[in-house]
């Protein structure tokens, strides 16, 4: 990082150092390199993700990125590239005014995507804004994970604490070793029970998510965000095609599954999912709330009161599985909302935010 060794980074220890960063900071457009709408649209939204950007721009990040002498192969260097292209894209996006090109950002993502495997994000195709959301933060998570201690004190007294041991003994074992901003403030915990028909054994596990995948009801032209949380959130049973086999029985059964979210994220990222089996595209419109999203109907444990989220941005996407375009809608600092479409960005109104178009929002939670 030699060549930003004059670069004071900001600080934000104060509600006031973050007033002055942030604030008069307007939205500015990226250059599509073709069909990199999908990758725009991503980079928009995290973007306004105001507790990722100060861990980036303020080169806090810097100190937990993998040292050279830790590197052991090609894609973990990728991986600290790449990150370090994402500090610059982001320190020029709040210190620009004028739309950028972050084509050595995609440059390393085509890279990267070649080395480790992940051919659908190489070349010039159409690409899924989840999917990639979801290989970035992914390898941001690699280039500066590390281990850390978990300690879990006291003693269980009722079923609640048992519970919590175990979903916290989960969470150990996931990121014991591999632990990172990312985790901090992306991930979440699902509850998930299956239960035999036959003998009623029930199976109990605790595992992290990143994107909270929810259905979209088919059986009107609007639903509520509500709906498709209570669509995931319902017991369903597994069928022939993925029965589950029970442990006790030791033979495969159509069992009962239902899945709960047991510990909420700060920043909760919702996808819809409009895209079927049979690949085509729900365009239902889909009514979702601006502040006071709460998960408490859909969660299971402690903390389930403080689960409310307020929306700062939007995936939107048009067109159909065989082709279309992303684009965002971003919630500046100062409350205001803006469409960005690539290369081109405006002000928008908030009674505009409700689309048949929306594919992605993004929560943060409300403390």
């Amino acid at each position: 990082m030699s060549s930003d060794s004059e670069y004071i980074p900001p600080t934000f220890l104060t509600e006031k150092q973050e007033n002055e960063f942030f604030s008069d900071k307007d939205v500015y457009g990226l250059r599509n390199y073709g069909n990199t709408c999908f990758m725009n649209s991503i980079i928009q939204c995290l973007n306004q993700t105001t507790e990722f950007t100060k861990y980036i721009v303020s080169l806090e990040y810097y100190h937990d990125l993998k040292k050279d002498d830790e590197i052991e192969n090609d894609i973990q260097s990728l991986q600290k590239r790449l990150t370090n292209d994402w500090y610059r894209l982001q320190r020029a996006m709040w210190n620009t005014k004028m739309s950028l090109g972050p084509k050595s950002f995609h440059q390393t993502i085509q890279i990267l995507s070649m080395k480790s495997g992940r051919i659908e994000f190489v070349g010039h195709h159409q690409k899924d804004a989840t999917e990639f959301f979801e290989f970035l933060m992914e390898n941001f998570h690699m280039a500066t994970c590390g281990e850390v201690d978990f300690e879990i004190e006291g003693e269980p007294k009722h079923k609640w604490d048992k519970m919590a041991l175990v979903a916290a003994d989960s969470w150990s074992k996931f990121f014991k070793k591999e632990y990172s901003k990312i985790v901090e403030l992306f991930y979440g915990q699902y509850h998930c029970t299956i239960t035999c028909p036959e003998c009623t054994y029930k199976s109990t596990t605790y595992q992290p998510f990143l994107t909270l995948q929810v259905p979209v009801p088919v059986n009107k032209p609007v639903v509520s965000l509500k709906e498709c949380l209570s669509l995931f959130n319902r017991e369903e049973t597994l069928d022939l095609d993925n029965q589950w086999k029970c442990e006790n029985c030791k033979d495969y059964r159509k069992a009962q599954k239902k899945i709960s979210i047991w510990s909420t994220p700060q920043i909760l990222t919702i996808q819809l999912k409009r895209f079927t089996k049979d690949k085509k595209k729900i365009n239902n419109r889909v009514e979702f709330p601006l502040d006071s999203l709460s998960l408490n109907d859909y969660s299971i444990g402690y903390g389930r009161e403080k689960a409310t989220y307020s929306l700062y941005a939007i995936v939107n996407h048009n067109g159909d599985t065989g082709g279309g375009h992303y684009y965002s809608f971003v919630k500046k600092w100062d409350g205001t909302w803006c469409i960005a479409n690539d290369a081109m960005v405006s002000r928008i109104s908030e009674k505009d935010l409700i689309t048949n178009s929306a594919y992605m929002l993004f929560y943060r939670k409300i403390e």
